[in-house]
């Protein structure tokens, strides 16, 4: 009856060790933010974000394109 017990208790705090060890990993590899908020770039003007959307194709793409090799 003990057996069992401590069994389950151990297998629950390995399971408990390697998610915490899991979790800490994951959150150091993120990319952390800069600490100066002056270095960051400026985001782009609206006006010119706006305007950079590609321009729609006039002419149908070449046959070339969709041949089967």
């Amino acid at each position: 009856m003990v057996g069992t017990n401590v069994l389950i208790y151990s297998l629950a705090g390995v399971v408990v060790l390697l998610s915490v060890i899991l979790f800490v990993r994951v959150i150091r590899s993120r990319p952390t933010v800069s600490p100066d908020p002056w270095q960051t770039p400026l985001p782009m003007n609206s006006a010119r974000q706006r305007r950079r959307t590609p321009q729609p194709m006039v002419a149908p793409p070449p046959p070339q394109m969709f041949q089967q090799r």
